[in-house]
């Protein structure tokens, strides 16, 4: 775990090389770790270094290399939601869903990423439904407009309308509510998107509204 945790430090000061040397230190240890038990601390911390060395990679654009390994953290943190799960371990493995379905956005592989974001979305959708937060609301609404960029990149109009108007129904009555910045600034970029949406379906009236 000591590792992990100078990778991190290195990684705060963008010292990328040393970070990855403690990131692979770590895996090292806790993949020898689990090879001799079932050990759940083990199973934690190579799950989360997995997803420290695709940041990293991320950060290079390194981006079959970032793939590799948020896809590494994605196995390891389902198999620790399966075994015994928490909100915790659902928003680690939410964490490296996000990161996956990105990664393969920026490689084109739009229905890998649409698979992905659509596993995140059924965990958003809970956490909202158990928790009712303002992150897990966040949680949702980004997720919603991730998807709807997807369906925009693929002229699937009516789709990605339909997810941004999910997310600005949540965007709205956050700032209503609470006047979160975040919410505020997500809402801005709803309104946004969705005049282009209409601006290209041909409706400049409706277009000109947001």
């Amino acid at each position: 775990a000591n590792y992990g945790k100078f990778g991190d430090f290195y990684k705060s000061t963008k010292n990328i090389d040393k970070a990855e040397e403690f990131y692979q230190k770590s895996i090292s240890l806790n993949e020898l770790v689990l090879n001799e038990s079932n050990n759940i601390n083990a199973k934690h911390d190579l799950g989360t270094s997995y997803a420290r060395l695709g940041e990293l990679y991320e950060i290079r654009k390194e981006h079959v290399k970032a793939e590799k390994f948020y896809y590494k953290s994605v196995l390891f943190r389902e198999d620790l939601v399966k075994e015994n799960e928490s909100v915790i371990k659902r928003r680690e493995l939410s964490f490296s869903y996000d990161k996956l379905a990105n990664i393969y956005k920026q490689t084109d592989n739009i229905d890998k990423a649409e698979e992905i974001y659509r596993k995140l979305l059924v965990i958003d959708e809970r956490d909202v439904k158990e928790l009712g937060t303002v992150d897990s609301k966040i949680n949702l609404a980004s997720t919603y407009g991730n998807l709807a960029n997807l369906y925009r990149l693929q002229n699937h109009l009516d789709k990605a309308e339909e997810f941004y108007l999910k997310s600005l129904i949540i965007d709205e009555q956050l700032v209503k509510d609470t006047d979160n910045i975040q919410a505020r600034q997500y809402l801005a970029v709803t309104y946004k998107n969705l005049g282009l949406i209409f601006e290209s379906k041909g409706n400049i009236d409706i277009a000109e509204e947001y």
